[in-house]
């Protein structure tokens, strides 16, 4: 299978998401666009590329260049949406929207798992791909501490403010990470990691990251559904508690037993190459060997005064 990608940005692991998606479909060609090719995508098309050669055309833009050049793009015979660590606003998922409902035969794939389940209640063709980490882009060696280090993520702070004395009677370093920003860096020097985000969904790249350094994650069950995609197991590679209660009396055990901690944060550390640029690219060919939608198959509409007619 040929694939033609354009996109509009270049990031340190699109070109191992490239090898990935080239090892598992064959040929890849990859074109990125400037701001003049994405002012008129049609021309860049008439001058560059011969639709006959690919079997599958994927759009790394934004949902609104996407919406401006949709009078061309909905002409194409078939069509894919790529997005990756994207965050989408209510105006990008009402322009998601938009594009879908124009090109209802195109293929959505992202790593917002919560963007592809509102897609497919739509109706629409969507799939998920896990989020990637790129070990280069964090490189943050673990520094060894002869004392035993624990971060706590929780947003509202109210674990720590009820637990500090509990938590302080510990043997071991206790510190507050209230953001997802700069502070993740920290996650480096830690031992443990409580994760108590206000949506369980909202924690899987913080998770991930943490494993990734190293740390073990100590969590509340996120349920089955979610524990399949992304492949966490109950004492292997992270810690699941069903109440918050839970927590402290794990830390505790997990104090303990350095063996058990080594142990799990060792496989946690091995179970994120599953996230690794190269392995998602071949999650991503994989998608894009399914069957997908035709234009032919759907009628046109037509764009007037911004109306879909």
């Amino acid at each position: 299978m040929k694939t033609l990608l354009i996109e509009s940005v270049e990031h340190p692991s699109l070109t191992q998401i490239h090898d990935g998606l080239r090892h598992a479909t064959g040929t890849c060609e990859v074109y990125t666009l400037t701001s003049d090719h994405l002012e008129n995508m049609e021309r860049f098309f008439q001058r560059f590329i011969r639709l006959e050669q690919y079997d599958r055309i994927v759009l790394q833009l934004s949902q609104q260049i996407i919406y401006e050049q949709s009078p061309f793009l909905r002409q194409l015979p078939y069509i894919c949406f790529l997005s990756f660590n994207e965050v989408f606003t209510s105006a990008d998922r009402h322009r998601l929207m938009q594009n879908m409902n124009v090109m209802p035969w195109a293929r959505l794939i992202s790593d917002d798992f919560s963007i592809i389940k509102w897609q497919m209640e739509c109706g629409h063709d969507a799939h998920w791909l896990k989020p990637i980490y790129n070990p280069s882009t964090y490189p943050l060696p673990r520094k060894p501490s002869a004392e035993l280090t624990c971060y706590i993520y929780e947003p509202s702070g109210r674990f720590y403010e009820m637990r500090g004395r509990q938590l302080s009677a510990m043997a071991m370093k206790t510190l507050e990470i209230a953001d997802v920003g700069d502070e993740l860096a920290l996650l480096g020097n830690g031992d443990l990691f409580v994760c108590l985000p206000e949506y369980i969904e909202d924690s899987s790249r913080l998770i991930i990251r943490a494993m990734a350094y190293g740390a073990v994650v100590i969590t509340l069950d996120p349920g089955s559904e979610q524990r399949l995609r992304y492949g966490w197991q109950n004492t292997r590679n992270c810690i699941f508690v069903s109440k918050v209660e839970e927590i402290i009396p794990m830390l505790g055990v997990l104090s303990d037993q350095k063996e058990t901690r080594l142990e799990i944060a060792a496989e946690a550390k091995k179970h994120i190459e599953n996230f690794y640029p190269f392995t998602v690219g071949q999650m991503l060919g994989a998608v894009l060997l399914k069957p997908i939608r035709k234009a032919a198959d759907y009628p046109r509409k037509t764009r007037v005064f911004g109306f879909e007619i």
